[in-house]
């Protein structure tokens, strides 16, 4: 049995390599994104969302950065700086940014968190946006 899973694991990884070394997403909810926003844990603060909703009535959280969910595959060398810091991915309501975190997760981004609830509910909790 031994030498199955060993033979197994073996394929696995050449054939999937990505997989055993992918970091899993944690999924945080509004509150607690605040909190470490407040305690400054985030390098980078990203928006997934489009620029029409980043500039909309949701607004967005204070010095994010928007690259919308559509464009992260191409434009991902962007945020290379970021690997190994502490990233937090929000949408509208955390579909698109979990999307998004499992992608940045698969491309070697270790530490990253995805805000359940969006905008949506960050607005909902009466937090500060901004909006341009």
């Amino acid at each position: 049995m031994r030498k199955k899973n060993i033979a197994f694991f073996s394929l696995r990884m050449l054939c999937f390599p990505f997989i055993a070394f992918s970091a899993e997403v944690k999924d945080i909810d509004v509150a607690e994104a605040k909190k470490n926003i407040e305690n400054k844990k985030y390098d980078l603060i990203l928006d997934v969302r489009t620029q029409e909703e980043y500039n909309g009535d949701l607004g967005h959280i204070q010095g994010s950065k928007l690259l919308p969910m559509q464009e992260i595959d191409r434009r991902m060398e962007e945020l290379s700086s970021f690997k190994g810091k502490n990233i937090l991915v929000y949408c509208a309501a955390g579909g698109r940014s979990s999307r998004a975190s499992d992608i940045l997760s698969k491309n070697g981004y270790s530490n990253v968190e995805n805000m359940a609830g969006g905008m949506t509910e960050w607005n909902k909790r009466g937090y500060p946006v901004e909006k341009k």
